[in-house]
């Protein structure tokens, strides 16, 4: 999705951001039309064993390294092209093509659809892809240095990493946990002293993890499940020329990792001493377009099904093979919730009504060329790697949104999420603001963006290739829709 930066945001990030690369620390971050609290590593890189530097250095994002597109393809001597229109991004090497959508983790190698672990995402202004995906497609070499936090590419294909000969540097030999008024205490005793390492939180479900490099846990060590009110397990992946702890959280928490000597501690909860992040910078987005037509209120709506025709939307790919497509769920849930407010004298307006390519910025352009009173597009969310993530929620321009005979997208929001969490039953995520998703931005009407569930979980995409549960959703986004006509006065 597009995002708009003001000069000063981006003079912001670069002061305050990326002072120091490889700073493990917590700093604000810009995607999806709001700032995220990020908590860990930022990169270095090297290219052919020459340092690269980026003007948004590469970052973990949902598990998974990405980059910068143009910084770091351009200098492999790729062609590197945006279409803002459709927000996709074409790499260009030799005779190899990789096409690509922000927030849609389907690629296309040479016109051949190929799944990637992590969908791209316009963060701080740039465009951030999966770099291991997109270097191998291209016959790249990627690697990552675990002691110096370095991403290394190589255009040969091969190793790139120089020969180690002893890759562990300390052990960890045993460990031990406690819980208390003041906390979760977890006490990790190594082999040798003052070990590198790096920590950094996961959500949904809520974790802590504790990288530290060049090292490698005895033989005795075991993941444990604890009877803590604040951990609920703790686990240990081996990686190559790392070790990851892992703290399983009941919920969110604040923390804190030390080290002296040997002992590696990492406290969690209450009295942690914890990295509780300083306040973000107070950075003022761009105001949202509003466009100058006048809009009166009637019990009108256009209905946009997200996605559609070569735009597929989120997708999943089960252990049959089967594709799961978003597009499928917005369209279906889109032509029942028609079909009802029609039934109830709304007049109902669709930006598509079958599988066909609707330009993002055409969307809004119709309701208000149509005026209709509320615009709605209709979509589902999803999450790589975590199928644990589950529920419904609303987007709208909360804050700054005009009213329209008293309404404004927040009540708008508010109903419709009400109304359809009371119908199906599935988890409340709540309402959410954003002023810079492409198809509230430029609508003049009160204007909202559901997600009606997770494509990603497994019981939800169940329930949203079921006509029943499909129909559920629709009456209770209908019945939003008409209290917020009914708020309106007509």
């Amino acid at each position: 999705m597009k995002r708009a930066f003001s000069l000063l945001q981006a003079l912001m990030i670069a002061i305050l951001l990326f002072g120091t690369a490889t700073a493990s620390a917590a700093n604000e971050i810009y995607y999806d039309g709001e700032w995220h609290t990020y908590i860990g590593s930022f990169f270095n890189l090297k290219i052919n064993n020459e340092t690269v530097n980026c003007e948004v250095p590469p970052i973990v994002f949902n598990d998974y390294s990405v980059v910068p597109a143009r910084d770091v393809f351009e200098k492999l001597g790729a062609e590197v092209l945006w279409n803002a229109e459709n927000e996709k991004v074409t790499v260009n090497y030799g005779s190899t093509q990789i096409i690509l959508y922000i927030n849609n983790t389907t690629a296309y190698k040479n016109g051949a659809a190929e799944k990637m672990p992590i969908a791209p995402k316009i963060i701080n202004a740039k465009t951030m892809i999966p770099v291991r995906y997109v270097s191998e497609s291209l016959g790249f070499g990627v690697d990552f240095d675990s002691v110096t936090d370095t991403i290394l590419i190589t255009t040969n294909g091969g190793a790139v990493k120089p020969p180690v000969t002893n890759s562990y540097t300390s052990t960890l030999q045993s460990y031990s946990c406690s819980s208390g008024d003041s906390g979760f205490t977890a006490v990790l005793n190594f082999s040798e002293e003052n070990v590198k390492y790096s920590s950094f939180t996961l959500t949904e479900p809520d974790r802590v993890a504790v990288d530290i490099a060049g090292a490698k846990m005895a033989s005795s060590i075991q993941d444990s499940t604890l009877d803590s009110a604040i951990v609920s397990k703790v686990r240990f992946g081996q990686h190559k020329d790392a070790l990851r702890v892992v703290f399983d959280l009941k919920s969110a928490q604040k923390y804190n990792v030390s080290l002296a000597g040997k002992k590696l501690t990492v406290t969690i909860g209450n009295g942690s001493g914890t990295t509780e992040p300083d306040p973000p910078p107070v950075v003022t987005p761009d105001p949202p377009v509003e466009p100058d037509i006048v809009i009166e209120p009637s019990r009108s709506i256009t209905i946009d099904p997200g996605h559609g025709g070569s735009d597929p939307g989120a997708c999943f790919t089960d252990e049959d093979g089967t594709v799961w497509k978003e597009t499928d769920i917005n369209l279906a849930v889109s032509l029942k919730v028609r079909d009802i407010l029609e039934a109830n004298g709304v007049r109902v307006v669709m930006t598509r009504t079958t599988e066909k390519d609707v330009v993002r910025k055409s969307r809004p352009e119709l309701a208000n060329s149509e005026k209709t009173a509320l615009f709605l597009s209709i979509h589902t969310n999803s999450v790589d790697g975590n199928e644990a993530a589950n529920g419904i929620e609303t987007w709208g321009k909360l804050e700054t949104s005009k009213p329209l005979a008293g309404v404004t997208d927040k009540s708008f929001a508010q109903n419709v999420q009400n109304a359809v969490i009371q119908k199906t039953g599935a988890r409340d995520r709540g309402t959410k603001n954003s002023v810079e998703l492409t198809v509230l931005k430029y609508s003049a009407m009160p204007s909202i963006l559901i997600e009606v569930g997770f494509i990603t979980n497994t019981n939800e995409r169940g329930n949203l290739f079921s006509d029943a549960y499909r129909s559920k959703l629709a009456q209770g986004i209908a019945e939003g829709v008409l209290k917020t006509f009914t708020d309106m006065g007509v």
